[in-house]
């Protein structure tokens, strides 16, 4: 974490005081506040977001959102504050099974016990080249 805040701060010495700020700037400098009410840099908190609502998606099969909201707040003549704060929108619901077979005995699989195996599990053998 603190190599990237380093590489950050390289950066932002990098660019001039006449230098327009971008969109790319905006993301490696302004601190953001996300859902769990941690402040980072907006940035690394659009990523841990993203990364969540991912794995939501992939666990309930429905789909998400991420809304990130920037604000710019005047505090004097040509000075702004510029804060930000990312929520994210991850599908809620039960989670999708798990297809599993019984026997007649009631014992539980994960291949169907009825059906006739196209391979000897037990006679798996690796070729070598």
């Amino acid at each position: 974490m603190a190599e990237k805040e380093e590489e950050r701060t390289a950066e932002t010495v990098a660019c001039s005081d006449e230098q327009e700020i971008l969109f790319e700037n905006i993301l490696a400098e302004v601190r953001a506040s996300n859902c769990k009410d941690k402040t980072r840099f907006l940035i690394d908190s659009v990523n841990d977001e993203i990364k969540d609502v991912m794995q939501a998606i992939n666990k309930y099969g429905k789909d998400g959102q991420i809304k990130i909201t920037l604000k710019f707040k005047c505090v004097q003549a040509n000075e702004m504050l510029v804060s930000a704060e990312i929520e994210g929108k991850k599908p809620k619901g039960q989670a999708t099974g798990t297809k599993m077979f019984r026997d007649l005995k009631g014992r539980l699989y994960l291949d169907d016990p009825n059906q006739m195996a196209l391979f000897d599990k037990n006679n798996v053998r690796s070729i070598k080249r």
